[in-house]
């Protein structure tokens, strides 16, 4: 199924409210990305740090978080949703990372106290970093680092919730996986996020109306019905959205247009999940075609030249 652009009325939205949207959205996605580092640290210390999980569950926050700023600040700029994902990751690990900096350090320093009561903390401190860069060439938080690779990482395993001391090569592998997992998970679906409809001249996302939900298995027969403009059996297979469904993933149909008179509209699918729903795809079709999905059994509808050339 060929995806096609999504054709609006030429329109510029309102300088003003771009101004002030773009710093806010960029603003407020680094704030989420620094408080969910500083949440994926304070796990580490209370229950220990999880291959793969932890970072998981971070990234699906942040996730949900960035979607809710994408659509409050109506960013539906590709390149910068992109742009925002990678520096959402990489700031969240970052956070984390050095949160652990803060706190190994702060504890040398108390040893370091209880022997030298004599010493101020500046000169705890150089004394830290004397060490380090004895040790690694570095001082401060790349030399914490270096030094942390080189003692190993200490994880917990999942199954038996013990701590296990890794080797270099294995702590960088660890640390290589949490990475990508957080901006590639983060980037995926803020990009995907912006790509929803918007429309440009009310400058806002498109109003959406669900038609029904279906089993994701049965996505399929839904993208060969969009295919061949068959909207009739897009609702002989969709169930009613009140409908009791007892499946924790499913797929919900909504349709929708810029304006009640529109000649063009979109179809757009979302995966729903337990926490959150994401934007899966959409298609352009005819307003009219709109009048076939959401009308009863009884109405007849003029379904020639629905689809959106």
């Amino acid at each position: 199924m060929t995806k096609q652009a999504f054709q609006m009325p030429p329109a510029t939205p309102p300088r003003s409210t771009t101004v002030v949207m773009i710093p806010l959205f960029i603003l407020s996605t680094l704030l989420v990305s620094m408080l969910v580092g500083g949440l994926l640290f304070l796990a580490s210390i209370t229950i220990g740090h999880f291959i793969v999980i932890s970072a998981y569950i971070a990234s699906l926050i942040a996730q949900i978080a960035i979607a809710q700023l994408l659509r409050l600040t109506k960013m539906h700029y590709s390149i910068l949703a992109l742009l925002m994902g990678i520096i959402a990751g990489a700031t969240i690990y970052g956070t984390y990372r050095f949160g652990e900096y803060i706190d190994v350090t702060n504890d040398w320093k108390d040893e370091i106290s209880e022997f030298r009561p004599d010493l101020t903390d500046a000169e705890i401190s150089d004394l830290i970093n004397d060490d380090l860069e004895a040790e690694t060439g570095y001082q401060g938080f790349i030399g914490f680092i270096l030094w942390e690779a080189e003692q190993g990482a200490t994880t917990t395993s999942s199954r038996r919730g013990t701590e296990q001391q890794q080797d270099t090569t294995f702590t960088v592998i660890i640390w290589l996986v949490d990475i990508v997992i957080l901006i590639g998970h983060i980037t995926f679906y803020t990009y995907k996020d912006s790509k929803q409809p918007f429309c440009d001249d009310l400058n806002d996302w498109l109003q959406l109306d669900s038609i029904g939900i279906l089993r994701k298995n049965e996505k399929k027969m839904l993208t060969d019905a969009i295919q061949t403009q068959d909207w009739k059996r897009i609702k002989e297979i969709v169930y009613p959205k009140h409908t009791e469904y007892t499946e924790r993933r499913y797929l919900e149909v909504k349709v929708g247009r810029c304006h009640a008179a529109a000649t063009h509209a979109q179809i757009v699918i979302f995966t729903v999940h337990p926490w959150t729903s994401t934007f899966l795809f959409s298609e352009n079709i005819t307003g009219n075609a709109i009048d076939v999905l959401t009308s009863s059994d009884d109405d007849e509808t003029d379904e020639t030249d629905l689809f959106e050339d």
